[in-house]
């Protein structure tokens, strides 16, 4: 079971549904441990705050970054407006106001964060 949207989901997006993904993960109060995709490097990064004898270390990102969301974000996201989650023998079944359905349980939960930015 996969368990974060990919680089590809992200490029689904159109630049205003990037712009309220950024918001919405900046607003975030715990961002240690995501992974996130920096558009302008190309690369998938992760953030890593540590301290060890006084010597912090971290990874910030900047304004070409998205999140590579987990499922627990993307539920998070979607928060009220998930009716029911349905774990079927083939698949996952999201109901918000439309149904979402699909064999991995992120890619349903990515169709309704989509729709829901």
């Amino acid at each position: 079971m996969r368990q974060r949207i990919t680089v590809e989901n992200l490029k689904e997006l159109s630049p205003e549904q990037q712009e309220k993904l950024m918001v919405w993960w900046l607003a975030q109060e715990e961002n240690e441990g995501d992974w996130y995709y920096n558009s302008r490097l190309r690369i998938k990064t992760k953030i890593v705050f540590y301290c060890e004898s006084d010597h912090y270390l971290s990874q910030i990102p900047d304004e070409h970054c998205l999140p590579l969301l987990s499922i627990g974000q993307c539920i998070g996201l979607l928060d009220k407006d998930i009716d029911v989650i349905n774990f079927m023998p083939k698949g996952y079944i999201i109901e918000c106001h439309p149904r979402f359905e699909s064999k991995e349980l992120i890619d349903a939960l990515w169709q309704a964060v989509k729709e829901l930015l």
